[in-house]
């Protein structure tokens, strides 16, 4: 697992303030090459840790597979993707991996 660098920390406390302070629709948005998908991992975790469900959701259908591989390099290995037809849709699993267009074409589960 890789350690996190600290521009990738204070993203993650800057979101952790944004959401104790009661904002309801925090972004947090870094720049390409930043840890985007290392950040992701480190949130997911501690959501994971909390019992709660997390929906990842991606811009390309293209950068599911890519993802699922991420997440399982940093040690996140219980996954489902939504997506037809693809060899890990497990709609049970605690984490959940979609691309927009497939979530524009379904009722995705509460997360």
């Amino acid at each position: 697992m890789k350690i996190l660098r600290p521009h990738q920390t204070k993203a993650i406390d800057m979101l952790r303030e944004s959401l104790i302070a009661k904002k309801k629709r925090p972004v947090l948005r870094p720049a390409t090459g930043s840890g985007k998908t290392l950040i992701a991992t480190k949130i997911i975790a501690n959501a994971q840790a909390k019992g709660k469900r997390v929906l990842f959701v991606v811009d390309a259908v293209e950068l599911i597979d890519q993802t699922v591989n991420a997440f399982y390099d940093e040690g996140l290995h219980s996954i489902g993707v939504i997506q037809a037809q693809h060899p890990l849709t497990d709609y049970s699993k605690q984490l959940q991996i979609a691309s927009v267009q497939t979530l524009a074409r379904r009722t995705a589960p509460k997360f």
